[in-house]
């Protein structure tokens, strides 16, 4: 509910990303909190989890296709 009432946006929009982008955006998520607080930056965070949903897209969409390959 926290969340909900911060009145940063970035950190709410890197939450939603880091569910939209699961499970690479959690595994970014876990390893980002790993890091020293002076090497942090909101905005590389959310880039890296846009990253990883662009990832994901296209690998599933690789995937898709091979399989309709291969059953067509």
């Amino acid at each position: 509910m926290v969340l909900l009432t911060v009145q940063d946006p970035i950190l709410l929009s890197g939450v939603a990303l880091m569910y939209l982008t699961f499970p690479l955006g959690w595994v970014i998520w876990q390893a980002w909190d790993l890091l020293p607080i002076e090497l942090t930056n909101p905005i590389v965070l959310i880039l890296l989890l846009m990253g990883a949903g662009w990832f994901q897209a296209w690998a599933v969409s690789r995937l898709v296709r091979q399989l309709a390959r291969r059953n067509g």
